[in-house]
């Protein structure tokens, strides 16, 4: 099953990894140049708590999405290999494949045989959001580590062990969403598998049980979501300390939520890039194939009973992502779940996932139980209205050309003779979940290629390697000033190290850059070269722009600077009397000032935001600054705590393994294969 995963996965990113294609538009920009930046930093041995050289300088923790607490980057710097473009994509890929992989362990949890789950994990591995979002990796990350998230949160019936391994391994899944997938997306994941756990108070065999039993048995497992969540606290607790410091979309004018609405349902099988959908693209696909969308008008009652979880996960996923009144008032009981404005990217792959694993028991139930004739005939009508449906809305926006149509036509067709030769002489049990597992590879070939810019583009000719010995000299080089900043716009920031006014969804995302980055009149300012600038004590700092136009006054003395790299800012003061001073530089949390010879700290200023200022007291002396990220240090203990105890039980379950027998895990009673 793996190598059939594996294969498929080569075919459709053949290009990807041989280096003749990668992804478009936004994975090349700061998706990469991000974590360019601080897996070549880590590798020369410098952490960097403060990013100086793009935008206006920025911390690193902010970034949700940089990855810098997510473990297979870490890969990079740990064995010495440059994060090129070329190894960006290939790492997107595997997580493709990995999400496949994810698929068909959870339905193999779900006590489907191997057969249907390689068809689950071939469905899942063509899903829209794989494609339709290929240029937001982490968004790609969420999509491929959710159904591992699910496989480990779900119970089997007649399981002996509360704690089987995979139940073990769910802090670590929950803090590989957390620290790895779209923040929005992490959060939804997050706030949704308590909806798992409380599903399963009502699975078949709960309610014979008091509610105190029922609660117990599903205590362990939140508990370990708990622990997970504190596992991951070194990538969310510092940003969330300086939240205030976030521009959400309402400070910007921009308060469009994405949603998906009914016309979205037909993306299940046809093309994504028709106008009449709107929004961008990026957020339309719910793709799973026609084999999977027909098994869906075949699920029974009993199948609903047994996956009520997953039943629960989909109707609560569905009413989120549509945006509308349920997602409203959600996000003001839980205001977190309201702080990304695309709940369509958020909660697809919890749509997607319950989606996958309904549809193939769907189809299992066609080839493998009996029903009536005319039930089958009921269900087939049902299939096909909707998608004579969705075609004539596609036609009638001109999105369905005859050459897509007949494409379509032919997976239907296929799709119809595997169900129906499948019913005879035993053959849909042996061999229908393959066929449909082929059809299902072929129709991903059909809807993905017809949209192939959304994950298909040929990549620049860049010299990575050059960049990160220009950036990782950079990074160790004494200056005793920042060179002014140039207006342009690139990423050599964070790719060489270079001083840019400039930067693209990420440090401009912040109060302080979004400010200085726009055109105000401080501006000017922050262009220069390091220009440390002495006001009187008594000076009005807000607003700030008229004290700086003001003529200097020379005999307040000087500050130059005499130090300035990633590791922290050095300046000369010499003042006659008490004095301000206003450095170019962004203000942020976490910024300190002591004086060399005394250690003594220097009190900043907050009204001069957003810049930094220091109120000076006279004397000849160095003044030397250094950041520390507010509550970085107590995030990571947490987390080493909590990864500890992660430890130690998974320590207890190896020992209790090895001194008895290990538990046999039983199939869902009627579902066995």
């Amino acid at each position: 099953m793996a190598s059939v995963l594996a294969a498929q996965n080569a075919a459709l990113f053949s290009g990807h990894y041989a280096g003749a294609l990668t992804f478009p538009f936004d994975f090349q920009k700061t998706y990469h140049a991000v974590p360019f930046f601080w897996t070549t930093a880590v590798g020369s041995g410098v952490f960097p708590s403060w990013v100086p050289y793009q935008g206006v300088g920025s911390p690193l923790s902010m970034n949700l999405q940089s990855g810098l607490f997510y473990p297979p980057l870490w890969f990079f710097p740990a064995f010495g290999v440059t994060y090129s473009l070329h190894a960006a994509t290939i790492l997107q890929a595997l997580h493709v494949a990995l999400g496949a992989l994810g698929m068909s362990w959870l339905a193999r949890v779900r006590g489907l045989s191997w057969r249907y789950a390689l068809l689950a994990g071939a469905a899942y591995q063509v899903s829209g959001g794989f494609f339709c979002n290929a240029e937001h990796p982490d968004i790609v990350r969420g999509y491929a580590w959710t159904p591992w998230l699910l496989a480990a949160l779900s119970t089997r019936a007649g399981e002996r062990s509360a704690f089987p391994l995979r139940t073990l391994l769910l802090p670590a899944f929950v803090y590989l969403v957390l620290t790895g997938a779209y923040p929005g997306q992490a959060m939804a994941a997050l706030a949704l598998s308590f909806v798992v756990l409380g599903a399963q108070l009502f699975e078949p065999g709960a309610p014979g049980r008091s509610a105190r039993e029922r609660l117990l048995g599903i205590a362990p497992r939140a508990g370990l979501v708990v622990l997970g969540l504190l596992m991951a606290m070194v990538h969310l607790l510092p940003p969330w300390l300086q939240r205030s410091e976030v521009l959400l979309a309402r400070d910007t004018g921009n308060e469009f939520i994405w949603g998906l609405g009914f016309k979205n349902l037909f993306t299940t099988f046809l093309p994504y890039d028709a106008d009449l959908l709107g929004g961008p693209r990026t957020m339309r696909s719910l793709f799973v194939t026609v084999p999977i969308c027909a098994g869906a008008f075949w699920l029974d009652r009993r199948v609903l009973r047994a996956e009520l979880q997953f039943v629960a996960l989909l109707l609560a996923a569905g009413a989120m992502i549509h945006a509308g009144a349920v997602f409203g008032l959600v996000t003001r009981v839980i205001p977190p779940l309201g702080m990304s404005r695309f709940p369509a990217a958020d909660y697809r792959a919890l749509v997607l996932v319950p989606f996958v694993l309904l549809g193939v028991h769907g189809a299992r139930h066609v080839l493998e139980e009996r029903s009536r004739l005319w039930v089958h005939a009921l269900r087939s009508l049902a299939f096909l209205a909707f998608v004579w449906a969705g075609c004539e809305i596609w036609r009638d926006g001109s999105a369905l050309s005859d050459a897509r149509a007949k494409q379509l036509a032919a997976v239907l067709l296929g799709t119809a003779l595997v169900l129906v030769i499948g019913r005879f002489r035993s053959l849909g049990p042996r061999f229908g979940a393959v066929a449909l597992a082929g059809l299902v590879i072929g129709d991903g070939y059909r809807l993905h290629y017809a949209v192939p810019e959304k994950w298909q583009v040929k990549p620049r000719k860049l010299d990575f390697e050059q960049m990160q010995g220009q950036l990782s000299a950079e990074l160790h080089l004494s200056r005793t000033e920042r060179p002014a900043r140039r207006e342009m716009p690139t990423f050599d920031g964070y790719l060489r190290g270079r001083y840019v006014l400039y930067d693209y969804a990420a440090s401009d995302r912040l109060a302080g850059p979004f400010q200085l980055l726009s055109r105000g009149p401080l501006k000017p300012f922050v262009k220069r070269a390091s220009s440390p600038v002495l006001l009187a004590e008594e000076t009005v700092l807000d607003p700030l722009a008229p004290a700086l136009d003001r003529p200097l006054d020379p005999s307040l003395g000087s500050a130059k600077a005499e130090a300035y790299g990633p590791g922290g800012i050095r300046y000369a003061v010499s003042t006659r009397v008490p004095a301000i001073l206003v450095e170019n530089e962004l203000a942020f949390p976490g910024w300190t000032a002591a004086r060399d010879d005394t250690g003594s700290d220097i009190e900043s200023i907050p009204g001069a935001r957003p810049l930094r200022a220091w109120k000076l007291p006279a004397g000849e002396y160095s003044l030397s600054l250094v950041f520390r990220m507010p509550g970085l240090r107590a995030a990571a203990a947490v987390s080493l705590a909590a990864t500890a105890a992660w430890l130690t039980l998974l320590a207890a379950w190896r020992f209790r393994a090895r001194a008895g027998p290990a538990p046999v895990p039983a199939a869902p009673e009627g579902l066995a294969p």
